[in-house]
């Protein structure tokens, strides 16, 4: 059941239409313990200002903070960034590449909707790679489990606010979710 890619994003801020920093994502199977297929892309921000795209204040000195330093190096490391529409393109053809079906985010109003606003204003709402229909969401189905259910722990391999490593934690823990669910299938 490889049809599903969990995705994360880093921004410049927390509504549609805001400057995307990097794009991770990872094609997993829901019910099983494969995660595979990863992607990841830094986006030059600075270029995006002509599509429209802006920055949040809050956001920007989140990103400033010092404990936040290495989140920032990350971005500005291989792979070098590169440009809103070359990444939106890269994107589409890995979610089509991958045989998916749907796109699941952390929150039902970030990660897919953000991505789906900046292809509408950078290329087309034709070139959104998956139906509207198709959009999941870890947090509703967190909600779901009791509320002393802990989220697997990754230790500390993970890189915290690297989209690649956080969409690779999230489908994580959709699939011990539901393991813990006992759910046999959730479309």
């Amino acid at each position: 059941m490889l049809e599903h890619v969990m995705v994360d994003i880093e921004t410049m801020g927390t509504t549609p239409g805001s400057i995307i920093l990097s794009i991770g994502a990872v094609r997993f199977d829901p019910y099983g313990t494969t995660i595979d297929r990863p992607f990841y892309v830094n986006i030059l921000g600075r270029t995006q200002g002509v599509f429209g795209f802006e920055t949040s204040q809050e956001t920007v000195e989140w990103w400033l903070k010092p404990e936040n330093a290495e989140a920032r190096a990350r971005l500005e490391k291989d792979p070098s960034p590169i440009n809103i529409d070359a990444a939106l393109k890269k994107f589409a053809e890995y979610f089509k590449e991958s045989g998916a079906s749907f796109v699941w985010g952390h929150g039902c109003s970030f990660d897919v909707v953000l991505i789906e606003q900046a292809f509408r204003m950078v290329l087309s709402e034709h070139d959104i790679p998956w139906n509207f229909r198709a959009h999941r969401d870890t947090r509703t189905l967190f909600s779901l489990l009791p509320q002393d259910w802990e989220k697997p722990n990754m230790g500390t391999a993970l890189l915290p606010h690297f989209a690649l490593h956080d969409a690779m934690y999230q489908a994580e823990c959709v699939q011990a979710a539901i393991r813990a669910l006992h759910l046999k299938e959730f479309p």
